[in-house]
This record gives C-alpha cells, structure tokens and sequence, in this order.
C-alpha cells in the first residue's frame, strides 16, 4: 500500500491508550480475564528508545472495524467497476490488498495517529495535504481504472499472465516494506512535520539503513505493480503520475527535514539513497 493511502486509513483509527509500563515488554503480549483481553504490541525503535503503546480492545475493535468498512467499500468498488466478479486476477489483487492493509493499520504507531492532528499548519501543511490527497485519489483511479479495462473496456488488458502473477508479488513485497518501515520507525506519519513533543530523533534501523525514505519507494514499486496485476496497461498513466508526485513529496521531506530535525544532514550524508537505492563507491 501506498504512504499516504495506508497513512491515511490509518488515521482512522482513533485514539489508542499507552503503556502501563517503563520496562519493555514482549513483543506481543495477549492477556485474557473475566471475557477481556489485552494485545500489547511494544516494537521499540532501537535508536530513539521510544514505546509503541499498548494497543487494547478498546481500540483493536474499531481499527478491524474501519478495517471491514474500507474493504467492503474498495472491493465492492473494484468489482461493480469491473462489472463482473469472474476476473481471478482482480479477486487475488483484492486478497492480498484486504492483509496488506489491515497490517499497515496496525503497524502505524498509535502515538501519530492520536498526535497528527496537531502537526503545525501553514502553507507547507496546505501543500502536503493536496499532495497527500491526491496520491489517494490517484491509487484509487489507477485500481478503479484497471478494473474498468479488464471488465468493460478491454482496451489494453492483454497484460501476459505471467507478468500479471509478477506484479502480484511485486505489489505484496512493496506492502510488506512499507509495513517494516511503518513498524520499525516510531516517529512514522504521514505528514511532514517534526514531532518534537515525542523527542523526534532520526531513525536509522532497519530499511533506514538503506533508503531515507523505504515507504516512499515500497508505494513506486506497489502502485504500477497493482496496474499490472490487475492486468491494464492504461492504468500505468495515473500510477505514473502517483510516482512522480511522490518524488517530488520526497524532496520537500528531505528539505524540510534537513532544516528542521537535528542530525537529518549527516543522515543524507551517511545514506546517499532518498527514494531509490543509490550505489556509493569509496576508492
């Protein structure tokens, strides 16, 4: 799934609690007493120390809930677009689009979801809400688009099985970085601010170590791919323009936080790769 997609469904979990507890607990803890249970997912950022909080029933039952809603809405949308529900290859695109989201829903830190809102406003944050907004709008048209071809139109929906299959994987592959990039980074938003209020510091671990920006680059890789494995050509024109958009948001990222959260400039230095992997050689 894509950033601003999964941040933005994401954001539609509420408020969650936080944890009970200075010591770090297991990775996943289940309690059960009198018909209750408790799920404590604590994943640590390694380098800033910060908790993710417990997450409770309190909160788990409306996240599945959003959850079932935007499934039934999106797959319910997909297949009247396609008019027909004897497309396998849209059926598996919408099998593995129903876990991926459900794990970035999850992933995404409950600590910026209950803090978004209070990110910093202005004309920054006026251009990074039409920016998000419309990377949402463009994952949806390229879907809906591809669904339209291979059911209706048939304009370019000869897209070889086998490269239908490829781009299945290579869109569950991009979910699953974008998933680790979610999990592994505690200060993880879709918005572009500094979240000083939580000890904002940068975050180096896991695909970090590798790309600035391992999210951006997993929805590069996810949103053509679901063109393709869905089985359209056409929808590759809004996926395209969904990747240059995110580029550019990218850059701005990178220049904001450059400027704004100390040790960014040395980051950029000791990992040359901002959205795509970049090769450095020492002679």
């Amino acid at each position: 799934m894509i950033t601003s997609m999964s941040g933005t469904f994401a954001s539609l979990q509420g408020r969650t609690t936080t944890s009970r507890s200075e010591r770090d607990p297991p990775a996943l803890r289940i309690l059960t007493a009198r018909g209750r249970y408790l799920i404590d997912i604590s994943l640590t950022n390694l380098r800033s120390g910060n908790k993710r909080q417990v997450m409770s029933n309190n909160n788990l039952f409306p996240i599945l809930t959003r959850w079932a809603i935007l499934m039934v809405l999106v797959a319910a949308g997909l297949l009247l677009v396609a008019g027909t529900t004897h497309l396998p290859m849209l059926n598996a695109y919408i099998g593995a689009f129903a876990p991926s989201l459900l794990v970035m829903m999850l992933a995404i830190a409950p600590q910026i979801a209950k803090e978004r809102g209070s990110a910093d406003g202005g004309k920054h944050a006026i251009h990074d809400v039409r920016a998000r907004l419309a990377l949402v709008v463009l994952f949806l048209v390229t879907i809906d688009m591809a669904a339209l071809d291979v059911g209706r139109l048939h304009l370019s929906n000869h897209v070889p099985l086998a490269l239908c299959v490829i781009a299945l994987v290579m869109y569950i592959a991009g979910s699953g970085l974008q998933a680790w990039a979610m999990s592994v980074n505690s200060f993880y938003s879709p918005v572009i601010h500094v979240q000083t209020e939580l000890g904002h510091s940068v975050v180096t671990r896991g695909p970090y170590r590798i790309l600035r920006h391992p999210a951006y680059f997993a929805n590069i890789v996810a949103i053509p791919a679901s063109a393709l494995a869905i089985g359209s050509w056409i929808a590759l024109i809004p996926a395209t323009l969904f990747c240059a958009i995110t580029v550019w948001r990218a850059r701005r990222e990178d220049a904001f936080l450059k400027q704004n959260l100390p040790g960014y400039k040395d980051y950029m230095e000791s990992v040359p790769g901002g959205v795509f992997p970049r090769l450095s050689f020492k002679l």
